[in-house]
């Protein structure tokens, strides 16, 4: 009786995993889709007003308050923080680094900024859409876990395995 209530819990539990996961994945491609959008929004925008791109990006970015007293690179790493969960460590380098480099220049340069970052989430899209659905870490194996559980339980004893250092973030945001 304890076993198959044992064997029910871990499928429950990795029923609850796999559907969190998948949520968060799904959350992932909507952000980077809708990312290229509105990156494609503004530099569009761009050509036709001659707004700061505090006042573009606050228009069009959840209605995040982008202020033009304050860097807009350390304003857009702030939003991004709001995704911290959603997005990989590589996608929140590449949109830190896009925030560097936007507004450094004329407007015609801005725009081919904007479409090199375009390019570059739509890559990003493209791999979340083909990757498997992998835990934080990025490792992927649930199954190990559950599986030195279940052993310590019957009395064996497995090497565990040693926990991947923690995504490293520019101090920059």
């Amino acid at each position: 009786m304890l076993k198959s209530l044992l064997c029910m819990v871990i499928i429950i539990a990795s029923a609850a995993i796999g559907l969190y996961l998948s949520s968060r994945l799904t959350q992932r491609l909507k952000l980077l889709s809708k990312l290229i959008v509105l990156l494609e929004e503004i530099s569009s925008m761009m050509t036709y007003t001659s707004e700061s791109l505090a006042k573009l990006f606050s228009r069009n970015f959840d209605g995040y308050p982008f202020s033009e007293q304050q860097p807009f690179d350390r304003q857009f790493c702030q939003w991004i923080g709001r995704y911290r969960d959603v997005l990989s460590a590589d996608e929140r380098k590449l949109l830190e680094d896009f925030s560097r480099g936007l507004g450094a220049s004329d407007i015609s340069s801005q725009q081919n900024h904007i479409r090199l970052y375009i390019t570059l989430l739509n890559e990003k899209r493209n791999e979340a859409q083909e990757e498997p659905v992998t835990d934080q870490k990025g490792d992927g194996d649930y199954s190990a876990g559950l599986r030195l559980e279940i052993d310590e339980q019957e009395g064996s004893e497995h090497p565990g395995q040693a926990d991947a250092p923690e995504d490293a973030v520019d101090a920059h945001c």
